[in-house]
């Protein structure tokens, strides 16, 4: 079983685009408009769910957050996605 993050809403929202996108290259400014913030919310969100990841993970051996929710400069701006499988659990359901 894989390790669980503890995500406030907003990182929530971020996830759940990510698994809806799962297996495609994404645009800073697609994501800031689907969840209507601004490109630079994206960037911090995107640097709060890698430490988040990073910190669920601990000392284990894998892939970092930034190598599963990855960032690539490609000509003026960034692209993102995942690499990784994930489903979201809500815990109020247990």
């Amino acid at each position: 079983m894989g390790k669980r993050l503890r995500l406030g809403p907003r990182l929530r929202k971020l996830v759940e685009f990510c698994a809806l996108h799962a297996h495609t290259e994404y645009g800073t400014q697609m994501i800031a408009d689907a969840l209507d913030i601004s490109r630079q919310s994206v960037k911090q969100y995107l640097r709060l769910l890698r430490g988040a990841y990073n910190e669920a993970k601990g000392v284990q051996t894998g892939p970092s957050g930034a190598e599963v929710f990855w960032t690539k400069k490609i000509g003026g701006g960034y692209v993102h996605g995942v690499k990784a499988r994930f489903e979201i659990i809500d815990e109020n359901e247990f």
